[in-house]
């Protein structure tokens, strides 16, 4: 994630990356250090921050990182990694935005549409 600059231009065809939270729902205990859950958030895309809710293990359902993904490539619904013993784990994402929505606003036309709402009664029209 860049730090904000006002002389920053920004236009639509230009993002290719966004930070979304992802959760890990029933990930071991075991995994939940800073380093472990770094590594796993990499398997997806670029891990930005360990949610400190996770790191103190104030929350035991799910530990949450926030990841930079791109917008062009997979996202998936779990990952698989080798645990300490050679064992295959796969373990379930669950993204807190939905990236399809995200998605179709950056592919949607550039057409106006336009919103019609009825006006406002003062109360004294009839």
């Amino acid at each position: 994630m860049k730090r904000w600059n006002p002389d920053i231009e920004l236009h639509k065809e230009n993002v290719k990356t966004v930070p979304i939270w992802i959760r890990m729902p029933n990930l071991e205990l075991k995994y939940w250090g800073q380093g472990c859950l770094r590594k796993l958030g990499d398997i997806i895309g670029t891990t930005l921050k360990v949610d400190n809710v996770t790191l103190n293990k104030d929350r035991l359902a799910y530990a949450r990182i926030l990841v930079e993904v791109e917008l062009d490539k997979e996202h998936p619904d779990y990952i698989r990694f080798q645990n300490e013993k050679g064992i295959l784990i796969q373990q379930y994402i669950k993204y807190e935005w939905n990236l399809h929505s995200i998605l179709s606003a950056r592919n949607m036309d550039t057409h106006q549409t336009s919103v019609t709402s009825k006006p406002r009664s003062n109360g004294n029209q009839r």
